[in-house]
């Protein structure tokens, strides 16, 4: 049996790099336990808390195969007496146990191994240590030829909250790229919602009307169609600013989102489609329009969009300052307000059911605050977003 100093350095040499692969992670923990007790193959075994079964991996002659089994099968790994415990079994001539620094007779804990994982070890000295972790509990199974020294047990505990913490980092590493591909697809579905899906509305809206004035109004009915025709154009356009965001690229450094062009065209869609005018007051770092100028521009049209669809408005007031390292931004209009009167923080609309949800979700994944206030002659909606430096 290998020494502990030659342990001690073999594991020093264990590679440092993470995937994103849980099993790959487990495959490696088997292949360097293998080489580090010089074994002839390696089982291990263990429990998600996130998932409903126990995964089995098996190195036979350097290949890994893997199951998922029912937990009950394999419950429990080992007598209740190991369960935290390291231990050298083997089943010969004259069995033996070995557990911590000292020889327990092997009667104490029969059987030491449970009977299916034996059968998968197929060997008759086996080295097990356990991988107690926070979400991932477990041990592994080492099929050996040497009695290992006493000495080495402790030093297997050490191993096996190394390998446990890799797999560990491992399944966070994995839910947090979960969480994130999640967020993106939230935050591509508001997008879509705020600019592409309310304008199509707009549009549906605006065919109607034409269609009730191709017999008697066919020039307008035309001059319209113009209009619908340069409002699906302008949708295109966006629709492809999305798709190349959602590409893979080597850099992205250069934002080519044009925020000033983008609020005269708001100002005349909204014109044209709904006739209600939109003012604009806007005192923005140019720094800040270059970089948040595409969201900026989606919270302004949503609250537009609120505004005109939902209160009836027909005269919009925008204002954007920022300053301090805040971007500041209030819209108001004179419509009908919400069902409610007074002012609100948003997190009292989302305890209400009532306000804009689809903006306020918005701010607060930016970190920011929202604040409605409602009147009979309109409302008005105010953003805070932090910036992180001052923009004067």
């Amino acid at each position: 049996m290998i020494s502990s100093e030659e342990i001690c350095a073999r594991l020093e040499s264990w590679p440092k790099g993470l995937v994103s692969d849980l099993r790959k992670t487990a495959e490696d923990a088997l292949i360097g336990c293998a080489a580090m007790f010089d074994a002839r193959s390696a089982l291990i075994v263990w429990e998600d808390a996130e998932e409903p079964w126990m995964v089995v991996g098996r190195l036979a002659e350097g290949v890994a195969t893997w199951t998922e089994e029912a937990a009950d099968g394999f419950t429990p790994l080992v007598h209740d007496g190991l369960s935290t415990l390291s231990f050298f079994v083997r089943y010969a001539e004259e069995e033996r146990l070995l557990v911590g620094s000292g020889e327990d007779s092997l009667g104490l804990c029969t059987p030491a191994i449970n009977g299916r994982i034996l059968g998968l070890i197929d060997g008759e000295s086996v080295l097990s240590f356990p991988l107690n972790g926070d979400s991932i509990r477990g041990r592994i199974f080492v099929v050996t030829d040497d009695d290992p020294p006493s000495s080495l047990l402790p030093l297997t505990q050490v191993i096996g909250s190394f390998v446990v913490s890799r797999l560990e980092s491992v399944a966070a590493l994995r839910n947090a790229l979960r969480e994130a591909v999640s967020d993106e697809r939230n935050r591509v579905a508001r997008d879509l919602h705020d600019g592409l899906l309310q304008s199509f509305t707009g549009v549906v809206l605006r065919l109607d009307t034409i269609h009730n004035m191709l017999a008697d109004q066919p020039d307008e009915a035309r001059r319209m169609i113009t209009e619908v025709e340069g409002t699906i154009m302008a949708d295109q356009r966006e629709l492809r600013t999305y798709v190349e965001q959602l590409r893979p690229r080597l850099d992205r450094g250069e934002n080519s989102f044009d925020f000033n062009a983008r609020l005269e065209e708001l100002h005349d869609r909204f014109a044209t489609q709904w006739g209600v005018e939109v003012e604009f007051d806007v005192d923005m770092d140019p720094l800040i329009a270059k970089y948040l100028g595409q969201e900026t521009f989606r919270m302004i049209m949503e609250a537009v969009t609120n505004s005109a669809k939902h209160g009836s408005a027909t005269h919009i007031h925008v204002q954007l300052r920022t300053g301090q390292g805040q971007l500041r931004i209030v819209v108001a209009d004179n419509g009908s307000g919400f069902p409610f009167q007074g002012k609100r923080s948003f997190e009292e609309l989302r305890q209400t059911g009532s306000g804009p949800s689809i903006l306020g979700e918005r701010v607060a994944s930016l970190n920011g605050e929202l604040s409605v206030e409602s009147r009979d002659d309109g409302a008005t909606v105010e953003i805070t977003l932090p910036l992180g430096w001052t923009g004067e």
